[in-house]
């Protein structure tokens, strides 16, 4: 039997799931340390129940939230588009790939404003 992201109660209040510090670590794609950082640095929240630290899988949202940079559109409304470079141009290296011929390929993500 699965358990789901919070637990339903008979009176219909919830409450989060607690996970160690190697499931946040998986749950944020991180290591272990990463998360245990977070902790040392007192920049997450966090329950200790004796000598373990739980982490509530809404806190480790309001995290991943809080990091979230937003665009100035919608990510429907951009589009992933190829515009040539050419070899000879002010453009740093390290955005073209390298090429046979004289142009090479530079990907860029625009908003549907500057389409």
């Amino acid at each position: 039997m699965t358990r789901s992201r919070l637990d339903n109660r008979a009176d219909g209040s919830t409450i989060d799931e607690l996970l160690t510090v190697a499931q946040a670590g998986d749950y944020l794609r991180t290591g272990e340390r990463f998360v245990r950082r977070l902790v040392a640095e007192r920049r997450i929240s966090y329950v200790k129940l004796g000598k373990y630290v739980r982490l509530q899988r809404s806190t480790l949202d309001a995290f991943i939230e809080a990091g979230r940079v937003p665009c100035d559109l919608p990510l429907s409304a951009a589009v992933l588009t190829a515009t040539p470079v050419k070899s000879g141009s002010r453009k740093p290296r390290t955005m073209a790939r390298a090429s046979s011929s004289s142009t090479a390929t530079r990907s860029t993500v625009l908003c549907a404003s500057e389409r």
